[in-house]
């Protein structure tokens, strides 16, 4: 299985966090764009997100993209 997950922190606990595990990829398959959304307030300190794999196989992930409010940020 593997997926997707986003976490938004705030000073000293998490916000809000998600992930794409009822969407996740399992067998073969070709390529699928994922996508995760979760409302950031004034209170976010930080965005942690990552990609994950559980089980033996191999999975590729690309071309991940953070935007808020539709604008991508830059480094």
């Amino acid at each position: 299985m593997a997926s997707i997950w986003m976490q938004l922190n705030g000073v000293d606990a998490i916000i809000a966090d998600k992930n794409s595990d009822d969407q996740s990829v399992k067998g073969n398959s070709g390529w699928k764009q994922y996508a995760i959304e979760l409302p950031v307030s004034g209170n976010v300190q930080s965005v942690a997100f990552g990609c994950k794999m559980i089980g033996t196989g191999k999975a590729w992930f690309g071309d991940l993209e953070v935007l808020i409010d539709g604008v991508p940020v830059q480094e």
